[in-house]
């Protein structure tokens, strides 16, 4: 038996019921894909932005685009949160707890534009950052699997240095999408369209913020 779970059951049996859940709320961690607002470690919004990154590019007017910002904790003690599902994982494992903001996508022909706020909130004790931008894509009424198209936490998948995937403004992320590979999936079933088998990836499909940037372009194109 852990030390938290033997602090609870003492509380318990001493008849201090009520005082059980307020107790299990700091010593345990939340349980969720994302962190329930009234949760005492939720991250407080920090004002005025002085980090803000545009992103503007090209897409195919067939596809549907939704952009999401996901800041996480450090994953210290006390910051963490236990999913209520991760595939691969195991269950009850604990990981830095998040928060998610879509973004507001505007778009005009095959031309589109979002704003993202890097310091959207106060780091606070469990040191709240970007970790990633999530973009998911659409035809019809078939969607792709998530597309991680900005990574900023660099505690966690930091990549190589001498990888192509490094930060560039001047370097556009490209992502080529099929979605004839999803059609006669399983109805449980999907995959990612923007990676299509026996296409050699040779594009940057990801961008890393290892230095501050103003502005990154994004292409997303249409590969049926």
């Amino acid at each position: 038996m852990s030390r938290t779970s033997w602090i609870l059951l003492m509380l318990a049996g001493a008849g201090l019921v009520a005082v059980v859940p307020r107790v299990a709320e700091y010593l345990l961690p939340p349980i969720g894909n994302e962190l329930d607002p009234a949760h005492h470690t939720y991250p407080r919004l920090a004002g005025q932005s002085s980090n803000e990154i545009e992103m503007a590019g090209t897409i195919s007017p067939r596809f549907g685009l939704r952009l999401t910002a996901h800041y996480e904790t450090n994953g210290a003690r006390g910051c963490k949160s236990i999913p209520s599902f991760l595939a691969g994982y195991l269950e009850g494992a604990s990981f830095p707890s998040e928060v998610s903001v879509p973004l507001r996508v505007e778009r005009r022909g095959t031309a589109f534009t979002a704003r993202l706020t890097v310091d959207r909130y106060i780091p606070g004790p469990c040191d709240w950052r970007l970790g990633y931008v999530k973009a998911v894509i659409s035809k019809g009424s078939l969607v792709s699997l998530p597309n991680y198209i900005i990574v900023a936490r660099s505690d966690f998948n930091w990549p190589p240095k001498d990888t192509p995937f490094e930060n560039s403004s001047d370097s556009p992320v490209t992502l080529r999408c099929s979605f004839e590979q999803l059609k006669g999936l399983p109805a449980n079933a999907s995959m990612n369209a923007c990676v299509i088998p026996g296409v050699r990836i040779s594009d940057k499909y990801r961008h890393y913020l290892v230095r501050p940037t103003k502005r990154i372009v994004v292409h997303i194109m249409d590969y049926d």
